[in-house]
């Protein structure tokens, strides 16, 4: 699929990213986790270029990188995209939202263990 929407519409186009994160959730399932960064990288960097960096969709690659580095045991990393996802979840879901509560309690999480 990410073959053909690629040359459809594009590298810049909302389904290219959501292919690209569909691909590094396949890899992240089966432990591919370098291949995961990739395509989330990938996803993360188009979807900033297409809705800027306030967006559901852009905390969602953030997500996303957050788990697989946290699966790598790169503890600090995982934190700094969990950060980068509370910080949107924020704005763009309000600081009582479901997501962005679960997202703060990940960055108190990984800095406690960071701090151990």
């Amino acid at each position: 699929a990410l073959k053909l929407y690629l040359e459809i519409f594009g590298r810049n186009h909302a389904d290219v990213a959501e292919s690209y994160n569909n691909l590094g959730c396949a890899y992240d399932d089966k432990g591919q986790y370098d291949e995961a960064v990739e395509c989330y990288e990938m996803s993360l960097k188009i979807r900033k270029e297409i809705f800027g960096i306030m967006n559901k969709s852009v905390g969602d690659s953030y997500w996303n990188l957050g788990l697989v580095f946290e699966k790598k045991n790169e503890t600090k990393t995982s934190c700094k995209y969990f950060e980068e996802v509370w910080k949107i979840y924020n704005v763009v879901l309000g600081q009582w939202d479901e997501q962005t509560l679960r997202a703060k309690q990940r960055v108190k999480e990984l800095t406690e263990l960071h701090e151990e």
